[in-house]
């Protein structure tokens, strides 16, 4: 596993990278941070996936100056220095927020690294089932 923070305009996000294989980023939803894929970034690593998590603004350990800001451009900054091309997206909550921006691109399609999206229900994804 690799813990590191991620300098953005204003900001340096934390972020966890786990696993190996193709890349799913775990988006998490307002009122919690990444932590709350805990149950679930175990699950997707003996799938043989790599898990991409981080604290968004406000949240965790991330530190943030009172500035304007895209999560769009977060996310972004967190695959580019990644190196990660391409990747599914999974999202909670507000999480679904950069999800949805696409819509607002002139095209109104995904970026070419955004392989598919998903919007996961929060209590499924934040703790196990009994």
């Amino acid at each position: 596993m690799t813990d590191r923070f991620q300098d953005v305009p204003g900001g340096r996000l934390f972020v966890v990278d786990e696993g190996s294989g193709p890349p799913i980023v775990l988006l998490h939803a307002g009122i919690a941070d990444q932590r709350s894929w805990n149950y679930m970034a175990p699950l997707l690593h003996a799938s043989g996936y790599r898990t991409i998590r981080y604290d968004q603004r406000g949240a965790g350990r991330t530190v943030t100056e009172d500035v304007s800001f895209s999560r769009i451009d977060d996310l972004v900054a967190v695959l580019d220095a990644s190196g990660i091309t391409r990747a599914v997206l999974v999202g909670n909550s507000m999480a679904s927020s950069p999800l949805t921006q696409r819509s607002s691109t002139p095209t109104g399609s995904w970026p070419s690294w955004a392989s598919a999206q998903g919007l996961a229900d929060s209590m499924a994804a934040t703790r196990p089932r009994s």
